[in-house]
């Protein structure tokens, strides 16, 4: 499935389309690229495949429902488009520090991966960053190991490091399974 359009309360965030020249690229230029979607925690960029990230809304926090027991990770449930999805922190599951706005909204990227739908709470949404599978480095040693697992590498990016996350790794995380 390839993500068309992105949407959050005030703003329509579409994917460019693509140009004559990406869909019959010339010899010596890479034949495919691939777009992901661009938030920050704080000061640390974060990537992810835009595939997987089905729509990103703006919802009020009182719409997230608490679910008492459960990991901290999980912020509680919602009802969106008829389905109820997990509200999870993803800056919390996955190690990284991160100080949310005094706000009665957030942000959250509906993903699915595998099937299954998730709703993540990110701190900002940035836009659509195109970015051929050649470009992903692999992470640096320096990350905290909290965060290695849910890692599908690294992209410089206006001279910042930007993490890509694997959706799929995510969705596995032990906070995030049935016990």
């Amino acid at each position: 499935m390839m993500l068309t359009s992105l949407k959050t309360r005030d703003q329509d965030l579409r994917a460019p389309s693509p140009k004559t020249e990406d869909i019959i690229a010339p010899q010596g230029k890479a034949a495919c690229s691939h777009s992901h979607l661009q938030f920050h925690f704080d000061y640390q960029g974060v990537l992810l495949p835009s595939h997987q990230a089905l729509e990103v809304i703006t919802v009020p926090i009182s719409n997230i429902t608490p679910v008492p027991n459960l990991s901290p990770v999980v912020l509680g449930l919602i009802n969106h488009r008829s389905q109820v999805l997990w509200v999870i922190d993803l800056a919390l599951l996955i190690g990284l520090p991160t100080a949310y706005a005094d706000s009665q909204e957030c942000s959250l990227v509906i993903l699915q991966a595998n099937g299954t739908l998730l709703a993540l709470w990110v701190q900002e949404i940035d836009g659509i960053l195109d970015i051929s599978p050649q470009q992903i480095e692999a992470a640096p040693d320096y990350f905290p190991p909290r965060l290695m697992p849910f890692l599908q590498g690294c992209f410089w990016h206006n001279d910042a490091l930007q993490i890509v996350l694997n959706a799929e790794a995510v969705l596995q995380a032990p906070e995030l399974q049935a016990g």
